[in-house]
């Protein structure tokens, strides 16, 4: 089979991101305005959920790209909607002070938040202020970056949840998840030249890969916040597929530590990076996707795809042209064609069950239309590595 082009690619990730766009809410007069389709089922013609703060951060960042590659105009208005969205999660009361600078998860209403959720907000506020000059947005990111380090980490390592109100923060968690928040720190430290964000930046990597990335590559998801040890079996907080998922798709945990290394010049990030990602190649299954040995997981596609190329873009190639073409394969055959309002979208897991299903779902689409920008030679500093961009910044 011929490899993966890159002009199959873009036009896919383009495809991918015009769903996002005709599916986002525009009215103004409706509180849910900014927000896209978080999950649609095709099957049954049903909007399931639309995107909370962080997949809402997500299609930001996608916008971004698409506009940079294309000046098309209506990335820039979908993703002004969007971060507009964002500003109205962003808790500002003085009623409580502590909590000042959080983005609530989902609208103005929730008394709760997860840190590494919020945090992905947080960055695409910063990439937005960035690349339209629209300095709120810094000021924004800013105010929830100091938010993070005073009050998320204050045990050393993100809490897994907070809330707003006097209900416990439980549960007592650490999470590997936790990990791409590094690269949120190190994009923060090139713009501002501030250096608690390289020090919080090498916080996240450190903890993430002493206790949760093992020197094979396998991930520990949930690790008990007081006994540092390895939470098995539990039910009430953590979903089976879901903390599969997470073993696939690190959450940009590889990407960081390309971060870290880039940032530090310390081996031990690249070494830790190295480690996952050779993992992933290692197991690739024949569909050209990544999970277990009964099926691949859908958003580790295009996530596992963009982190290889953000290696191969820092010098180093960790799988053959093969081999990315076959993990770009799998993601196009996750893109519905031809199908409504499902057209352009790609097909993910249940929020609820972490199941595959007919559904076209929101991670796995901005993670494979950025795999696929990627893969296609697409480069920019939204979730990757732009020299010029960093330059400018510091």
């Amino acid at each position: 089979m011929s490899l993966v082009s890159k002009e199959e690619a873009i036009e896919a990730a383009l495809s991918g991101v015009d769903y996002l766009v005709k599916n986002q809410v525009t009215d103004k007069g409706n509180a849910n305005c900014g927000r896209y389709l978080c999950q649609y089922d095709y099957i049954n013609n049903e909007v399931l959920e639309y995107t909370t703060n962080w997949p809402t951060g997500l299609c930001v960042e996608c916008m971004m790209i698409a506009n940079k590659l294309t000046s098309d105009q209506i990335y820039l208005d979908s993703g002004q909607r969007a971060v507009e969205y964002l500003a109205s999660l962003q808790y500002v009361s003085p009623f409580n002070e502590k909590m000042r600078g959080v983005m609530r998860e989902e609208t103005p209403q929730t008394m709760w938040a997860h840190p590494r959720d919020a945090l992905t907000a947080a960055w695409a506020m910063l990439d937005w202020s960035q690349y339209t000059g629209q300095k709120e947005y810094l000021e924004r990111s800013v105010l929830f970056a100091d938010w993070f380090l005073d009050v998320a980490m204050e045990k050393g390592y993100p809490y897994w949840t907070v809330r707003m109100d006097d209900a416990p923060w439980d549960p007592l968690f650490f999470g590997s998840f936790q990990s791409g928040g590094a690269f949120y720190f190190f994009r923060l430290f090139n713009i501002t030249g501030d250096s608690k964000y390289k020090d919080a930046c090498c916080r996240i990597l450190d903890h993430y890969n002493k206790y949760h990335l093992a020197p094979d590559g396998n991930i520990q998801v949930p690790m008990d916040m007081k006994t540092l040890k390895a939470v098995k079996g539990d039910t009430k907080y953590i979903i089976e597929g879901w903390e599969i998922m997470h073993g696939y798709n690190d959450d940009f945990g590889a990407l960081a530590n390309l971060a870290g290394w880039k940032l530090t010049g310390d081996v031990k990030y690249f070494n830790a990076a190295e480690c996952f990602l050779k993992r992933m190649v290692s197991i690739q299954r024949d569909d050209g996707g990544f999970g277990p040995a009964e099926f691949s997981v859908p958003s580790a596609g295009g996530s596992v795809l963009l982190e290889l190329q953000a290696a191969e873009a820092l010098g180093y190639s960790l799988a053959t042209a093969e081999q990315k073409s076959n993990a770009a394969r799998y993601i196009l055959n996750l893109q519905i064609p031809n199908n409504g309002i499902a057209q352009g979208g790609f097909c993910g897991v249940s929020n609820q069950t972490y199941k595959v299903i007919q559904c076209t779902n929101s991670r796995t689409t901005t993670y494979s239309i950025m795999g696929l920008m990627r893969y296609a030679g697409v480069t920019d500093s939204f979730y990757f590595f732009d020299s010029e961009e960093e330059k400018k910044g510091s």
